[in-house]
């Protein structure tokens, strides 16, 4: 009979210190919540061996008052050292990026991509548009592939 009060002090106790919840100390930006809806990561594979991996970043969805023109992409790269980005084709709806610029470390995409470790390389890449409005991206190459990576246009 006297646990009944003891823990009805530690209830209140405790409930009285707790916060409404985990998130509400975790704050993100527009573009960071965004970003979270817009990426995908997948693996680089030739055969049956992983060579690498890939986290792709819809940027128009991001920024739609910057990239109106070509469709744009955030791409963190990691390969193994028998891959060279020569050996890897960048495509959406099976056509070839049209712009492949090596970004520095200190980007302004920089917080977009939670995993950004120095051994990333990441890329932004642009892609003649048209009037598709799913956006199917895939890394490609003599031997290896991705898998499809589907995002949807706003």
């Amino acid at each position: 009979m006297n646990f009944l009060p003891v823990l009805a002090f530690f209830l209140i106790f405790l409930g009285g210190c707790s916060q409404k919840s985990a998130f509400s100390n975790f704050e993100l930006t527009r573009a960071q919540e965004f970003s979270i809806s817009n990426t995908q990561r997948a693996k680089i594979v030739s055969s049956d061996k992983v060579e690498g991996a890939f986290t792709a970043v819809y940027l128009n969805n991001i920024y739609p008052e910057i990239y109106t023109q070509n469709d744009a992409f955030l791409i963190c790269l990691y390969t193994k050292d028998t891959i060279d980005l020569k050996d890897l084709q960048f495509k959406v709806n099976n056509k070839e990026a049209i712009v492949i610029e090596k970004l520095e470390d200190e980007c302004e995409f920089k917080d977009l991509v939670v995993m950004q470790n120095s051994w990333n390389s990441c890329y932004l890449l642009e892609f003649e548009s048209n009037e598709e409005r799913e956006i199917k991206f895939q890394v490609k190459g003599d031997i290896y592939h991705s898998i499809l990576l589907r995002y949807k246009k706003r």
